[in-house]
């Protein structure tokens, strides 16, 4: 295990006097101790009284009245200490034992730390006799074994954490609020899903980078045994993600869920599916995006999948005063597509709702930024069922003769035919629409009149040509016309 200056100093703090001087941004790279000089180790050497520890760009530690062959035996055992303790950690994830890995962590961080899956529910809390009093949601968390209401309304509003993508976040709460104690709490993802979150809470010292180093060694080793859902639905990883990826899924973590946002399951949900556009958008663009959008939308909940921000909210957003300005805002300065899918009562239906913005994107201008909604693309979706073929046997035989003609360069009649249904058989509009007399265009209906006979007259053969015209036009180019 490679360790940083942070690290070592940790790990001496407790045991004995010593003065550090350490960049802030030392990253774990020494691989052992060495009595000479040598890259990616701690050098260890004497100065006077004192035994020195040098890390890489002059990062140092002084053990005070220490000789060197003390000094050097007491750095090698904190490399041997972390490893040992690595080790341990490691085989106790690997069974699921994640109360003995969070047990082994509290000589190592000397503060209450805690692991949570993608729902909020508590996997395993620092239960040391030593760990004295804690506060109202340390209580609730022992108690009941899930996030209260109040922690997770106080963590979304009160900081501005990124919790759609992997790292750690800053927190601090209020003093009105259950929660006494801030500190750091990394976000786990694994294939895109949410899977879980270590929290390390500042209570008995500060919490400084080796901290976080660790804490991010903890976080790749949860990462495969949080995130690889089981054959069963009781997964660690986010509800709301499953249901979007159709996984399987806990009854009971969805109505936690839900509970947490205050929603009912038959709200009528609505999805919005955001695609940057930039040539160099990559991975960070979609992190960034999909930051910036769970900071200013906090009663909507923000995924990130296959390389898109999805957001999910239990109300029309297309229609949203405030919704509507905020991504005015973020279209003014961004290269975005936004689809939108309908309002659906049923938030199971959610991966019927990503087909309807993936239909959207699919077939609207995948070049051009603008706004999009599935209704204008509802007829299409429909149509889209079958194979080309099948569609063409299916439309009205009249049309497919019309069209046919249409394609061998002789429209009048089906251009006419499509725009007089269009403008609710209207000849003035029509004529108005083709730039036609009308005297010409009430010419040609008859002669559709005549092959139609009285389709026209039923709203339903109406409605059925109208259709056969446009499934006939959007599937043009797998007809070979």
């Amino acid at each position: 295990m490679k360790l940083s200056m942070w690290m070592i100093a940790n790990r001496l703090s407790p045991l004995m006097e010593i003065a550090v001087n350490i960049r802030y941004d030392a990253k774990p790279i020494l691989n052992s101790a060495r009595m000479a000089y040598s890259t990616n180790t701690a050098h260890v050497y004497q100065s006077g009284r004192n035994v020195l520890v040098e890390g890489e760009g002059g990062d140092h530690i002084t053990l005070f009245d220490t000789n060197l062959k003390e000094g050097f035996e007491i750095i090698q055992g904190v490399f041997d200490y972390y490893q040992d303790w690595e080790t341990e950690i490691e085989k106790a994830i690997s069974q699921g034992d994640f109360q003995s890995a969070v047990d082994s962590c509290w000589l190592i961080f000397n503060n209450p730390m805690m692991i949570l899956d993608g729902n909020n529910r508590l996997l395993a809390i620092t239960r040391d006799p030593e760990l004295g009093p804690m506060d109202a949601e340390w209580e609730y968390l022992c108690k009941y074994g899930y996030s209260s209401l109040n922690s997770i309304h106080a963590m979304r509003i009160q900081n501005a954490a990124d919790y759609t993508r992997a790292g750690s976040n800053i927190v601090r709460f209020q003093s009105n609020t259950t929660m006494q104690y801030g500190g750091i709490s990394y976000n786990i993802l694994f294939n895109e899903g949410v899977c879980g979150r270590i929290t390390l809470l500042e209570k008995n010292r500060r919490i400084n980078p080796g901290d976080t180093q660790l804490i991010e060694r903890i976080a790749k080793l949860l990462e495969p045994r949080l995130g690889s859902a089981p054959q069963h639905a009781d997964s660690h990883v986010n509800v709301f993600f499953q249901l979007l990826s159709q996984q399987p899924y806990s009854e009971k973590a969805l109505q936690l869920q839900l509970t947490y946002f205050q929603w009912l399951a038959d709200d009528p949900y609505q999805l919005c599916t955001i695609v940057p556009l930039d040539e160099d958008s990559g991975e960070m663009s979609v992190h960034i995006l999909a930051q910036t959008i769970s900071r200013h939308l906090q009663n909507a909940i923000v995924l990130e999948k296959d390389g898109r921000v999805h957001v999910i909210c239990n109300r029309d957003m297309f229609s949203n005063p405030s919704h509507q300005q905020f991504r005015d805002i973020l279209l003014d300065n961004n290269r975005l597509r936004f689809a939108y899918s309908l309002c659906v009562p049923n938030v199971t239906w959610l991966p019927l709702l990503e087909r309807q913005t993936d239909f959207v994107l699919a077939h609207s201008d995948a070049e051009e930024p603008g706004v999009y909604s599935f209704s204008d693309f509802g007829l299409n979706y429909l149509l889209c069922g079958h194979s080309a073929r099948e569609i063409y046997c299916a439309c009205h035989p009249v049309v497919i003769s019309l069209w046919e003609k249409a394609n061998g360069g002789n429209s009048d009649l089906y251009d006419t035919l499509r725009t007089y249904i269009d403008c609710e058989r209207s000849l003035s509009q029509t004529a108005a629409a083709l730039y036609t007399h009308r005297n010409t265009v009430l010419y040609r209906i008859r002669k559709c009149q005549d092959l139609l006979g009285d389709d026209l007259d039923s709203p339903a053969k109406r409605l059925y040509i109208r259709i056969s015209m446009q499934a006939l036009e959007l599937y043009r180019e797998e007809l070979g016309k």
